[in-house]
């Protein structure tokens, strides 16, 4: 027993012996793992962060400015795109049609409706001379609208009397395209000829002077007639004409608000 006893003794002591330098090297290794694992990424890591951020700004500061730089690119062709031009005028076939009518009515209302009523009213002997002063005021009064009549009634200049912007008709005729000037009518975007709208109006300027001799049939001469109904056509019926009748067209009117802006 005693042996037996001595020689687990022995191996046990042998055992303790081999175990304890095995144990007290992992002891001293581990430690050391950790210690190196831990030490070395944490002084590492702020020496390193510095010299990444500059390619970090490099590579964002050309994407933050392409955008700008190509914003006035990506402006420039809208601004070159022009502002589309305003529709001309339409010549309405009705309305022109209708004011050559017109015009004709009014012709045979002076030339002879005007001309046979008041030589009715006059003496015989005098018919003749009734019915020439009629017909030569009329042709006079033409003759005078269309040379500055019809300009200085129809034509924007003050507000008592217009220009000379169609002082012998300059302009009605278009000569490149062949046709006559628009005139404005109450419609937007509609319009006349304006050579119509001028033989519209000069027969009422001719039937108007025409109606004054009514007043002095008989008792004055030919050429006193003649010469007042010119002075009278000037000085009086054009100013009226121009302050009553004349208008720029319904594109010339503003509202309240077009006009506070301006």
């Amino acid at each position: 027993m005693k042996k037996q006893f001595a020689s687990l003794l022995a191996a046990g002591a042998f055992l303790f012996v081999a175990v304890l330098p095995m144990t007290g090297n992992a002891q001293d290794t581990t430690p050391k793992a950790d210690v190196t694992t831990v030490a070395v990424p944490a002084p590492a890591s702020p020496a390193a962060m510095p010299d990444a951020a500059p390619p970090a700004a490099a590579v964002a500061a050309p994407s933050a400015a392409t955008p700008a730089a190509a914003a006035p690119a990506a402006a420039a062709p809208a601004a070159t795109v022009p502002a589309p031009a305003a529709a001309a005028p339409t010549v309405n076939k009705g309305d022109t049609a209708w004011m050559m009518v017109a015009t004709i009515l009014v012709i045979l209302m002076t030339i002879p409706g005007l001309a046979l009523f008041y030589g009715g009213l006059v003496r015989s002997k005098n018919m003749l001379s009734i019915l020439m002063q009629v017909f030569m005021i009329f042709a006079v009064i033409i003759v005078l609208w269309c040379i500055y009549g019809y300009s200085l009634a129809f034509t924007e200049g003050g507000n008592f009397i217009g220009s000379f912007d169609r002082i012998f008709l300059k302009g009605i005729w278009d000569p490149v395209k062949g046709v006559f000037a628009p005139a404005a009518t109450f419609t937007k975007g509609v319009a006349i000829p304006e050579f119509i709208f001028v033989a519209f109006q000069a027969t009422f300027a001719a039937i108007t002077c025409g109606l004054i001799i009514g007043a002095f049939a008989e008792r004055a001469k030919f050429s006193a007639v003649l010469l007042f109904i010119v002075i009278w056509f000037t000085f009086s019926y054009l100013p009226v004409a121009h302050m009553v009748w004349f208008w720029p067209g319904p594109e010339g009117i503003k509202d309240a608000a077009t006009l506070a802006s301006e």
